[in-house]
């Protein structure tokens, strides 16, 4: 059940280049979140911003919800200059989550940017488990936008050692964009169960293409821009092929997902 609460931040890190960490302790709500929930919340003041904001939820510990922000305008940067101890508003948990067949042994999991997030929540949850032979791959533009393992893996039990890293240009980890590096995947070894994927909405695209062509089961996590976070106003609306002939529907990110099956949306 979703509720709005006041928490307070009890850890703040720099991970990588505009890349925050935050670790939001809040009183008795954190069982209620599964990967693919998101929240929003209240802007600082210190922004001069008035309307909630969304942000994935990367992992649940210790009473406390965790994210990974991308310092981008007045309310994410306003946030990532926030010290330990400050009172934050959320709203949550909201949105549906991953709801992946208990025979999904091998899953893909591939994140561009920020979209690693809710990745990161479904792997942890999945890791405990002997007979999964999961993948993550984690892509950004440069080894900038990228946490080193050094910095990150002390700190973040989200963290693990099925991930992989992949850069445009090859500066960490493996050297291609998110769709390319997949292809690389598929080339080496025998298809995955499933595949889910966040990130920017080309690299989606290009994924479902992929996925398509060899029938592989994809849950896409789609990341729009919202004003309430409710339903209320539409204003992240994707189209769905689940229309008329002559026209698509559309299904709102922030009630109807933001996961969807591969079938479900058109990227």
């Amino acid at each position: 059940m979703k509720k709005i609460e006041t928490g307070k931040l009890a850890v703040i890190k720099n991970i990588a280049n505009s890349l925050t960490y935050l670790k939001i302790k809040i009183e008795g709500n954190g069982e209620n979140y599964a990967p693919g929930n998101f929240i929003t919340i209240l802007p600082p003041a210190s922004s001069a911003r008035f309307l909630r904001r969304p942000f994935s939820v990367a992992g649940i510990s210790d009473g406390s919800i965790e994210l990974i922000i991308k310092s981008i305008g007045p309310v994410t940067e306003s946030l990532a200059s926030l010290t330990q101890g400050t009172e934050i508003e959320i709203m949550g948990p909201l949105g549906n989550s991953y709801q992946i067949p208990e025979n999904i042994k091998k899953l893909w999991m591939i994140g561009g940017g920020t979209g690693i997030a809710s990745i990161l929540f479904l792997n942890s949850l999945r890791s405990g488990n002997s007979v999964c032979i999961d993948k993550v791959l984690w892509a950004g533009k440069t080894k900038g936008a990228l946490p080193s393992m050094e910095l990150f893996a002390p700190q973040l039990e989200i963290f693990k050692k099925n991930i992989a890293f992949a850069t445009d240009d090859g500066s960490a980890g493996e050297k291609g964009r998110a769709p390319e590096v997949l292809l690389q995947w598929l080339e080496k070894e025998h298809n995955p169960d499933a595949i889910v994927s966040c990130g920017p909405r080309e690299m989606m695209k290009e994924i479902k293409k992929i996925a398509d062509k060899r029938a592989i089961p994809t849950w896409f996590s789609m990341e729009e821009f919202m004003a309430c976070g409710s339903g209320a106003c539409a204003g992240c609306a994707v189209p769905s092929p689940y229309g008329s002939m002559c026209s698509s529907s559309y299904l709102k990110v922030c009630s109807e997902g933001p996961v969807f099956k591969s079938s479900e949306v058109i990227l």
